[in-house]
């Protein structure tokens, strides 16, 4: 692919951007490094190679579930702006018909 002027132009308006004749150049030289990079890679067989799930062997660890300390109902109730122990109260969302 050969990255010409009008193909910079369309993708800075597509961008929302208005790069100056030198970032043009610029990126114009940088979007071909990029292809050509691309095309290398294409070049690559990779017909016996496996996919690569996770970059290492390492599975993830998680801790273990176990029971924290809690606030009893009754205190944590008090502590609420508005309650009806053993519950909490809430201002109503949803209106009902």
């Amino acid at each position: 692919m050969q990255i010409t002027p009008e193909l910079i132009t369309h993708l800075a308006t597509l961008s929302k951007l208005n790069p100056t004749n030198q970032q043009k150049i610029t990126l114009a030289n940088d979007l071909q490094k990029m292809i050509a990079m691309v095309d290398k890679l294409q070049e690559v067989d990779v017909a016996d190679t496996p996919p690569l799930l996770h970059m290492h062997n390492i599975a993830a660890t998680y801790r273990a579930d176990a029971q924290a300390k809690h606030l009893p109902t009754s205190q944590a109730t008090q502590l609420a702006a508005n309650a009806m122990p053993p519950y909490f109260a809430v201002p109503k969302v949803i209106d009902q018909p």
